[in-house]
């Protein structure tokens, strides 16, 4: 909203233009996981069709207008559902009611924490308003023949190259607990402020994977996988060795959310 209302102030002064957020009005629910196109099926009073990962719709849900997404924050086959707030409590009831004759159910904040570690999304403990599109590998995706908020001062001395943190994954080499806050040395250095290579974001244990993953900034990060980096936390008493890797650990073709 505040974006548009400086566009609107900016270039559109002269319109009778009113902007009105009408996030509260709609109740949106996320349905993910193998067995959500199914889901979706028993409840959506027309049949779905193609619908590929990123499209949007509108939809109808017991007679009641909804907008449909497919989107994923998980990693997994993902949708959101959204219906007037009015209905979002017995949407909600309806959802579980399915999900559980499927072998499903609601997961929590703490669960798709780890969904989102293993497949490498971030979210503002990693995008914290001190890192640039280049420090995340998303570089591409600010574009060359257009302006947008941020790219001249990104394009700064200093803002890009080898010498900045740049996003990794984190695997402990000997299957250990490891903390999100720790900072990162190289191996053979002391533990002083001068030797440091970075620090750790997210952490979460992946039972997929079974084992520890850590999001991470480390100096001059993409060119380092494979590197054995050492993770130091005094607070917590963690002193770790673990490998350098993609930030993305499981899926990195996307083949499930896509599916």
């Amino acid at each position: 909203m505040r974006h548009l209302d400086f566009v609107s102030q900016a270039f559109c002064a002269g319109w009778d233009l009113r902007l009105i957020s009408v996030t509260e009005a709609w109740a949106q629910f996320a349905i993910a996981g193998p067995q959500a196109r199914v889901l979706l099926a028993s409840l959506l009073d027309a049949r779905l069709g193609d619908f590929p990962f990123m499209a949007c719709g509108a939809v109808s849900v017991h007679g009641t207008p909804a907008r449909l997404f497919r989107i994923s924050y998980s990693g997994e086959e993902g949708y959101e559902l959204a219906v007037p707030a009015r209905y979002g409590e017995a949407l909600f009831r309806d959802l579980l009611a399915r999900a559980e004759t499927l072998g499903g159910g609601p997961y929590g904040m703490e669960a798709l924490n780890v969904l989102r570690i293993e497949k490498g999304f971030l979210t503002h403990a990693e995008i914290h308003g001190r890192i640039t599109a280049d420090d995340i590998g998303m570089a591409r995706m600010v574009g060359a023949g257009k302006d947008c908020i941020g790219k001249s001062a990104a394009a700064r001395p200093g803002l890009s190259g080898p010498e900045r943190e740049q996003l990794v994954g984190l695997r402990p080499v000997i299957d250990s607990v490891i903390t999100a806050g720790a900072h990162l040395f190289s191996q053979g250095d002391s533990v002083a402020r001068i030797n440091d290579q970075g620090y750790v974001t997210s952490v979460g244990y992946s039972p997929t994977l079974h084992s520890w993953l850590a999001l991470a900034f480390v100096k001059n990060g993409r060119a380092r996988h494979g590197e054995t980096i050492r993770l130091v936390d005094h607070l917590r008493r963690i002193d770790v060795r673990c490998e350098v890797t993609d930030p993305v650990f499981h899926d990195k073709e996307g083949a499930k959310l896509r599916a």
